[in-house]
């Protein structure tokens, strides 16, 4: 799975192995915030106050593990 800007949070944490615990690790409480469903990884990364870009690179390379 490629991950862009415009990938799904919940797809994320449904497709790569350790997406929960990257994001639990930056105190980003997706699993209980009711917008994931709908939510971007951009719009994911504006709310927490995160770097996009280092997010996706970071999430590119667990999806390549």
């Amino acid at each position: 799975m490629i991950i862009t800007k415009d990938t799904l949070t919940a797809d994320i944490l449904k497709n790569i192995n350790g997406a929960k615990e990257f994001f639990e690790s930056l105190n980003m409480g997706c699993l209980s915030c009711m917008g994931i469903q709908n939510e971007t990884l951009e719009k994911s990364c504006l709310m927490h106050g995160l770097n996009l870009e280092e997010i996706m690179e970071k999430l590119n390379n667990l999806s390549n593990q």
